[in-house]
């Protein structure tokens, strides 16, 4: 009888030293519960992510919000919570900074309203989320800001974009192309020649418009459209010919095309029909065209 008491009482007294030591182990440790990794489609979004680091102010625009100084976080499944916390900013800053290696540095602010509203639809519908790194991906970005708020987007091939500060280098898809936008704006290398003019005018990804009649304008980003404009203008008869004495000021249609950081303008003016001022990169030619040839330019805006 004896020797039960003492049993039990040696197995209690183990028991309890277990115990304490499990305690202590947990109070040394100050682990925190292990958690399941998040998917992305869970990731913490800052409401406020940090501008880009500078290098002066000591951030780093990829750590979330604080919580602490004021800052909010969201939670934004991809990609439908994405777009549509995109579609619902008023974003009035849009700046493209280029840090690839294979363009001239530059720091574009994109001020026209027409345009902003071209790129705005192009970030903001995204379309779904890719599982891959996309494919040829730029140092090459573009802040988008509204007062406060700054997103950097950073921009693929076939319409896929990513946000480093956010998700890293997953790609999502758009429902437009930005790279040929990008090849537009931006200018080769120093150490790059110039390509020549009619390489220039096939490799266009942007184009300007303006319509005397109606004051209209806008841009397009359509491909079929800017090739028009190649396929319209080198094989076409023409001669080059003195500028006008006075020079024109009505304005019948002009097209601006964006390609390797520059310009290449084509203007129509009223009352001269077969003339056609070509203006790359400001030095101007004039041409006697073909009436006929000279009007089928404004098809590149005005077509269906």
């Amino acid at each position: 009888m004896n020797m039960a008491i003492v049993k039990r009482t040696i197995g209690l007294l183990i028991f309890s030293v277990l115990l304490f030591a499990a305690a202590c182990t947990g109070r040394s440790s100050g682990k925190a519960p292990v958690s399941e990794t998040p998917r992305i489609d869970e990731v913490s979004v800052p409401l406020r992510p940090a501008p880009l680091n500078t290098g002066d102010s000591g951030t780093d625009p990829a750590q979330p919000a604080n919580a602490e100084n004021g800052d909010v976080t969201l939670r934004i499944p991809a990609p439908d919570k994405l777009r549509e916390y995109l579609q619902k900013k008023e974003w009035d800053e849009i700046v493209l900074v280029c840090e690839d290696a294979n363009y001239a540095p530059a720091t574009i602010p994109i001020e026209h309203p027409k345009l902003k509203e071209e790129l705005i639809s192009i970030f903001t519908f995204i379309t779904g989320e890719e599982t891959h790194t996309p494919h040829n991906l730029l140092e090459v970005y573009f802040h988008l800001g509204d007062g406060n708020e700054r997103i950097r987007i950073q921009v693929g091939d076939h319409g896929l974009i990513a946000f480093p500060d956010w998700y890293g280098m997953k790609g999502f898809g758009t429902n437009g192309d930005l790279r040929p936008i990008v090849d537009a704006l931006l200018k080769r290398p120093d150490y790059m020649p110039e390509a020549p003019f009619e390489e220039r005018l096939w490799d266009t990804g942007l184009i300007y418009f303006y319509e005397g009649e109606g004051n209209h304008d806008g841009y397009l980003t359509s491909t079929h459209r800017m090739k028009l404009v190649a396929q319209n203008f080198i094989p076409a008869e023409k001669k080059q010919v003195p500028a006008p004495d006075p020079h024109p000021e009505k304005i019948r249609y002009l097209l601006r095309l964006y390609a390797h950081g520059g310009t290449i303008e084509f203007v129509s003016y009223e009352g001269l029909d077969n003339l056609l001022k070509v203006a790359d990169n400001g030095k101007e030619t004039w041409y006697e065209m073909d009436e006929w040839t000279v009007w089928n330019f404004r098809y590149v805006f005005a077509a269906g």
